[in-house]
């Protein structure tokens, strides 16, 4: 049976029904999303530079409600609930600054989760060692006693790789029953 003192959660794909934050915004982000998940490039650059691209001055506060019309997976978020009576339960995310700013005023992250971590403050994205290492710390524990669950394979290898317990979940699948028994197998009360 193993110790398991914290959960970590991925955001988009886990904590919401679309894969890729993205998907809720403009697919051209997709191209800069790199850039954009590790806060090398602000998003009101790149904002400029899609408006320049569409021959269009569109007001920004487009792609910022865009951002708060990111949808909850409510199974999702009461899991994070539940498990929160019990465990410490985090958020490990690649994503923008700005973005991560209005989805944490949203869905009131910081009263829900006792750790977020996010690429973009950090200036490294999973499947980096050191991204879930920052995790780990900022919830004094072992990575042995984490669960992690990711809609991304490689994320998925690169937190178990790292010693997280790690679950791939398929954001088009949501197969909750898999989930929990994968959490019941560690010995997570859920």
């Amino acid at each position: 049976m193993n110790d398991i003192k914290a959960i970590f959660f991925d955001f988009d794909g886990v904590l919401t029904p679309l894969s890729s934050g993205c998907y809720t915004t403009c697919l051209n982000l997709e191209k800069r999303k790199s850039e954009l998940r590790l806060g090398t490039l602000p998003i009101e650059d790149f904002w400029m530079e899609l408006c320049a691209a569409v021959g269009q001055n569109l007001d920004i506060e487009l792609l910022y409600q865009a951002y708060r019309d990111t949808p909850p997976d409510p199974v999702m978020w009461q899991l994070a609930a539940k498990l929160r009576d019990n465990y410490k339960v985090g958020i490990i995310t690649n994503n923008p600054k700005k973005r991560l700013e209005i989805l944490e005023q949203k869905f009131d992250i910081a009263k829900k989760f006792d750790s977020i971590i996010c690429s973009s403050r950090l200036g490294v994205k999973k499947p980096d060692a050191e991204i879930y290492a920052a995790a780990v710390a900022s919830l004094n524990v072992a990575p042995s006693q984490c669960a992690y669950m990711d809609n991304s394979e490689k994320d998925v290898q690169g937190a178990r790789d790292f010693g997280l317990h790690s679950f791939h979940f398929d954001d088009a699948k949501r197969d909750y029953k898999s989930l929990e028994a994968w959490l019941g197998g560690l010995g997570v009360k859920v």
